[in-house]
């Protein structure tokens, strides 16, 4: 049984449709049998782009209150 629903922003989806990739990646037979993950090694670079862009803030904790006079 499929099941299928309407948004009006959307139109028709259809259930257990996933979603389209940003970037298409093949896995060649030669890759797979020396071990390679070429989708990995892409989303490895892709994050470090990423990281280099928007560097992760180092927020500081505070010191915690003083709730004892």
């Amino acid at each position: 049984m499929v099941f299928a629903v309407w948004t009006p922003d959307e139109g028709f989806g259809v259930e257990n449709v996933g979603v389209e990739p940003d970037h298409d990646i093949d896995i060649w037979p030669k890759d797979w049998v020396a071990g390679k993950d070429p989708q990995l090694d892409k989303a490895i670079e892709l994050a470090l782009e990423a990281l280099k862009k928007t560097p992760p803030k180092d927020d500081k904790r505070p010191p915690y209150p003083k709730r004892v006079k």
